[in-house]
Parts: structure tokens; C-alpha cells; sequence
């Protein structure tokens, strides 16, 4: 696939707008720690407010993580082409992460913490809860990795 940032664009206002939609039904139908089974024993949809970033890291540091979001969008975005462009669903990897990047940045900057509601979980082992910006951050990141490992194993 050519790199595209018109598309990478476009399918990054999808995760953001999909993220963003379901943040605010979840927030709008359940109050903070509440929420509802949907497989017994392994995961629930469960209203949770993460003032840090993941797994809570850096609570409480607001503004610290509103600058290394900003920052790591304005690297993105400067640097598309020379990070994103020689590989294969490089502009998949940008919208990604611009998507994700996005979605969590609006909750932190509007409400001071990031709306999370995927709550897995398997007996006492608990997964932190995340939301779809997350999944399309860790995706990204993940296909990123693996794009860049494909590309320098076929140019060596």
C-alpha cells in the first residue's frame, strides 16, 4: 500500500470519532466504577476515570501528559513520511496512532482523565480497564514494530 496522509487522516477522525462516541455513552448510561457483565469471568464493559496514562502511571500529571501527547503528534505528523512512509500499511500505523493519541488527549485535556470501559479480567488476575484509543495506540505501535522489522529483514 502507497503511504497516504490524506488517508491516514481520514481513517484516524474514525477511530477518534468512534472513540469518542462510545467514551460518551458509556459515560452517559453508567456512573463512575459501574457497569455491566458481558462474558462472566473474563470481561465486562465498566465505567472507569484513568487520570494517568497506562495502568495509571503518571496520575495526577495532567499537563505533563497533555505536552508528550502534543509532542508525539507533532513528531508523527512532521515526520510521516520518513517514519511511516517506506512501510508497508505505513499510513495504517499513522492513523493509528494519531486516532488514539487524539481520543485520549480530548478526555484529558476537557475532563482530566482518560475515559476507559474494556475491563478483561480471568478469576483474581485483572487487566486494567482501556478504551479504543488505547487498543488503536498499542495497535499501531505494535504494527509499527513489526513493519519495520519486515522492512530491514527483506533490505538486508
Amino acid at each position: 500500500m502507497k503511504f497516504s496522509r490524506c488517508k491516514a487522516l481520514v481513517l484516524a477522525a474514525v477511530i477518534l470519532l468512534a472513540d469518542q462516541v462510545v467514551k460518551q455513552i458509556v459515560a452517559f448510561n453508567l456512573d463512575e466504577g459501574g457497569g455491566f457483565v458481558v462474558i462472566a469471568g473474563l470481561f465486562d464493559i465498566r465505567y472507569v476515570r484513568n487520570p494517568g496514562a497506562a495502568w495509571g502511571m503518571f496520575a495526577g500529571h495532567r499537563w505533563p501528559l497533555i505536552a508528550a501527547a502534543f509532542a508525539a503528534l507533532g513528531v508523527f505528523v512532521f515526520y510521516a513520511e520518513r517514519m511511516f512512509g517506506h512501510l508497508k500499511a505505513g499510513w495504517v500505523t499513522l492513523a493509528l496512532l494519531i486516532g488514539g493519541i487524539v481520543g485520549n488527549l480530548i478526555d484529558r485535556a476537557v475532563y482530566g482523565y482518560v475515559i476507559d470501559y474494556l475491563d478483561f479480567y480471568w478469576g483474581r488476575s485483572h487487566f486494567p480497564a482501556f478504551n479504543v484509543a488505547d487498543s488503536a495506540i498499542c495497535i499501531g505501535a505494535g504494527l509499527m514494530i513489526l513493519t519495520q522489522w519486515l522492512y530491514d529483514r527483506r533490505k538486508h
